[in-house]
């Protein structure tokens, strides 16, 4: 099967991919490049390219086209070595700032001289940002027009063609991305979906193969005529620079439907548009079924080889010229609403200044809900629906959760054991254990009420080959010893970012193994009843809580998460008017706390962590002392001994080894620079949550927040925040001790709390 990657260049492209690793597109790869460390490591893509290390000092290109290209030169061996596991390619980039306008050709190049399809899409500037960079999209466009088999060029001016007066940026450029969401899913369903009619790579590749500029389009259609109006939708984009598809050299037709979907319908599709076509030119097609598409047609098609000539950036069109009423989207609600930004000025990467696409803003999300099937009814036993917790456990729990706590719907039903029976408590007298476990990405806490306090690496490892499994004397290792082995083990994590990637079965097999080993060597005893709260991240989806709950349904007789700054604010008696502030390895919880159970509105994660620093003091590091023996590992720990912001007394030297032997290197400055650059987007977090709250729970708020999680445990952290927060009042900051363990220990009170009875009623199916 050909292997597809989309390839992010420059602040622009970046973000375009973020947004498409926001999608979960199968059977493509995303990686990002980037001349600015800060914002490529801000980027949700995981496959990350640092470009200009050198050139540029990982600092941006400064809007300097040939910065951008110098950057990409230097890093082109990393480049080809990624490109050479691939068929095809499509670039992703912004024409008018330095990375992407420079780096993007260079890029190409490469990828086209290893015989990839090369495909990009690209935009290029308003008209309001100004002839300068209009001048460097130019340049762009004729450097990158020569090196790639497929152009698409998107003029951001065109988006007044698809707007009004009340349509947001991020509405707006929503409609930008979708462009290469399209271009990407019309030839990657056509070659991984299942398919009435599939394409193999060669047809797709005639299409598209030195096709010079391209266009594409999507469109859906309903009733009676729904073929011919899909493909009506489908061939006029206004969002190009033509939005004809006349003359196209060749076309790929993408068709997907329900089961309905005739025979019949797939001929009048290709006919309109062949027809709008106007001459004959090469046409391949395919058919997918879509289940979720029963009486509705999906048209997507690639009209290719529209202009042989030089690429031309057309004046832009003015607000005035084009009126919605102009438009085919005149009157249609706009796709989404959110605030207008303000407008900073022009700098790299305009879609980060423009397009509501801040680095910062790009890591806060909110999770669609999951779709989970309705519970079954046993007989005898109902099955909890949604509503407030029954019963008055205490006056204190009564009115911290008098908004109710609402139970996942189908969670029994989605918690079916992977293999085996869970546990039934719903008649157990035993005495029951109680725990708290804040399952994290690097450590894992774990605190019982029967004394046990223990920090637990979440890592496992599993032998390399026989010899490894011999030398082991296990199937795998768990914590501290796959640690220590790791030279010799497959070490594997469990969690992503603070979650349990349920789709992804070695996550789920690795994560079965370590909590497994957790329960069964800190509670052997089986007569023991255990009941478990774990700790989520603040905004993880319902569905990956239904993950959690799952595994360890098969370990522990009760089993409820809570979100994890929830869990601190109520072992440090913090539920009133205090912010707190979850500094993990994956994630950064903000959570604002108004003596209940905080509402999605009232939490910001973070998607960046402490595992941040150990890739950036790596990166510093091997920048100061090129030939030292250093990897992630490494930094790891000297950022646990050594982490700090600010101003720093005494010097920070560190042991590491060059050319076989220990050296003393002062690694002062790496440090505090990497400590620092994974600060900003918290307070960006802080500062987003506390513009939400009114004004009389801002001041008040202000003045506690606190700090908990490995993260808090930067010396200056607090004074960096409070400098940080000036001209917002008055701001106190505060640790909580013992971090590592306050969501577990806050996660014990509760269990402690809650009276028996209610965790049998909740049945252990509680996320909250």
């Amino acid at each position: 099967m050909p292997r597809l990657l989309v390839m992010g260049v420059g602040g622009a492209g970046c973000n375009a991919v973020d947004n498409m690793v926001r999608s979960k597109l199968i059977g493509v790869d995303f990686i990002v490049a980037n001349t600015d460390a800060q914002a490529l490591g801000l980027t949700i893509c995981k496959r990350r390219v640092q470009l200009g290390r050198t050139v540029s000092g990982s600092l941006g290109a400064g809007a300097k086209i040939e910065v951008g290209a110098r950057a990409a030169e230097e890093a082109l061996d990393e480049i080809r070595a990624i490109l050479s596991d691939y068929d095809m390619v499509f670039i992703t980039a912004g024409m008018g700032g330095g990375t992407g306008t420079g780096a993007a050709p260079v890029i190409a190049a490469a990828s086209r001289e290893m015989g990839l399809l090369t495909v990009a899409v690209v935009t290029t500037p308003f008209a309001f940002e100004g002839m300068r960079r209009a001048t460097s999209a130019r340049q762009g466009l004729i450097s990158l027009e020569p090196v790639v088999d497929t152009l698409l060029v998107i003029p951001n001016q065109n988006l007044f063609f698809v707007s009004d007066r009340h349509t947001s940026f991020m509405a707006a450029f929503a409609k930008v991305d979708e462009v290469l969401y399209s271009a990407v899913r019309a030839v990657s369903d056509l070659l991984v979906s299942p398919g009435m009619v599939n394409l193999d790579f060669a047809d797709v590749r005639i299409v598209m193969k030195d096709a010079g500029k391209a266009m594409i389009g999507t469109g859906e259609g309903s009733g009676n005529e729904r073929a011919i109006n899909a493909a009506k939708a489908a061939v006029g984009n206004p969002l190009f620079d033509r939005s004809s598809i006349k003359g196209a050299q060749s076309l790929l037709i993408n068709i997907s439907g329900g089961r309905d979907l005739t025979l019949f319908e797939a001929d009048e599709v290709v006919s309109v548009i062949q027809n709008e076509v106007g001459g004959d030119c090469f046409t391949v097609f395919g058919a997918l079924l879509d289940e979720t598409l029963n009486g509705t047609i999906r048209v997507s098609v690639v009209a290719a080889g529209l202009d042989k000539k030089p690429v031309k950036v057309e004046a832009p069109i003015t607000a005035e010229q084009a009126t919605p009423e102009a438009s085919p989207e005149a009157g249609k609600a706009p796709a989404e609403e959110a605030d207008l930004l303000e407008a900073g000025p022009p700098d790299e990467g305009f879609l980060s200044e423009a397009h509501a696409h801040e680095t910062a803003d790009n890591l806060f999300f909110t999770p669609e809900p999951e779709p989970l099937p309705p519970p079954p009814q046993k007989p005898g036993r109902p099955i909890p629906g949604p509503g407030p917790w029954r019963g008055s456990p205490s006056v204190a729990l009564s009115s911290l959760f008098g908004r109710g706590i609402n139970l996942i719907k189908g969670a029994k039903d989605a918690m079916k054991p992977l293999d085996g029976g869970g546990k039934d408590s719903s008649e157990d007298d035993r005495s029951p254990v109680l725990v708290g476990f804040d399952f994290g990405t690097a450590w894992t806490a774990v605190v019982s009420n029967r004394g046990h306090k223990k920090l637990i690496r979440t890592v496992v490892g599993y032998p390399k080959d026989v010899i490894n499994a011999k030398l082991m004397g296990a199937p795998f290792l768990i914590g501290e010893k796959a640690y220590e082995m790791r030279s010799y083990v497959d070490l594997r994590h469990p969690l992503s970012e603070g979650v349990l990637r349920e789709y992804v079965e070695r996550d789920v097999e690795t994560a079965r193994h370590f909590v497994n080993h957790v329960i069964k060597s800190l509670f052997p005893r089986p007569e023991s009843r255990i009941c478990v709260m774990v700790g989520v991240p603040a905004r993880a989806s319902e569905g990956s809580k239904i993950a959690i709950l799952r595994l360890f349904k098969d370990f522990v007789d009760e089993v409820q998460v809570i979100s994890e700054p929830f869990l601190v604010a109520y072992g440090q008696g913090k539920l009133i008017k205090s912010l707190i502030v979850d500094i993990g390895a994956g994630t950064v919880d903000v959570c604002a706390l108004r003596g209940a159970m905080p509402g999605q509105s009232s939490q910001i994660t973070v998607n960046i962590g402490g595992n941040f620093i150990d890739q950036q003091l790596m990166v510093n590091i091997l920048k100061e002392y090129p030939d030292v023996l250093m990897n992630a590992e490494i930094a790891g720990g000297i950022k646990e001994r050594f982490s700090f912001v600010g101003e720093s007394a005494d010097l920070v030297m560190a042991d590491l080894r060059s050319g076989g032997r220990p050296v003393s290197y002062n690694v002062t400055d790496a440090i505090r620079c990497a400590c620092e650059m994974l600060l900003p987007p918290i307070v960006d977090g802080i500062k987003r949550l506390i513009g939400s709250l009114s004004p009389e729970e801002q001041a008040v708020m202000l003045n506690n927040i606190v700090l908990s999680g490995g993260g808090s445990r930067i010396k200056g952290i607090d004074r960096y925040i409070v400098d940080k927060m000036r001209g917002y009042g008055e701001v106190s900051v505060s640790c909580v001790p013992d971090p590592e363990y306050a969501v577990a220990a806050g996660a014990l009170k509760l269990a402690q709390d809650l009276p028996p009875k209610e965790w049998s009623k909740l049945g252990g199916v509680s996320a909250f």
